[in-house]
């Protein structure tokens, strides 16, 4: 056996490590570095896709928040506004319905004290015209003239003298 292997490297060593050395240049310009800005670019869109849709969320959460607020605020607002304009409202309301009332009961006591004024003035001159009425009543039925007031009067006179005094 002639022949022993020898563990010292050779030249050949340094020929192989240049070629590498030149291999991996060219694949690390033309292949992995294109390669891992590839997957660079891929991870900031997908991650800052995500990380800008939690932005976004996070952004319409507090529109919403802040529209909500504001709505709430508007609302309330609205409602004071309402209920004052109601007091308003019902106010006139009660002064209108007093001023009527006002009105109608003097209205009313007018119409009274006018019929009452009317029923006593028919009164007063029916009471008067009574004795003639009844003449001409009696009259009529007995079928010869009657004069009751001449005899109603006679009467008073009768009764009036029979009084002592």
């Amino acid at each position: 056996m002639g022949h022993e292997p020898t563990l010292i490297p050779d030249y050949t060593l340094f020929i192989q490590l240049g070629i590498f050395m030149a291999s991996y240049l060219v694949m690390r310009t033309l292949v992995f570095k294109p390669f891992v800005e590839l997957l660079q670019a891929r991870e900031a869109k997908t991650t800052g896709l995500a990380e800008r849709a939690v932005e976004a969320e996070n952004e319409a959460a507090k529109f919403r928040a802040d529209y909500d607020l504001k709505i709430n605020e508007e609302k309330q607002r609205v409602a004071a506004y309402v209920d004052g304009e109601k007091g308003k409202i019902a106010d006139e309301e009660r002064k209108i319905l007093e001023e009527a009332r006002h009105s109608a009961a003097q209205q009313l006591e007018a119409v009274r004290n006018k019929v009452r004024d009317e029923s006593d003035a028919a009164r007063t001159e029916l009471h008067s015209k009574v004795g003639e009425f009844a003449s001409q009543m009696t009259s009529r039925i007995l079928g010869y003239s009657v004069n009751i007031q001449g005899a109603k009067k006679a009467k008073r006179s009768e009764a009036e003298d029979a009084l002592p005094g």
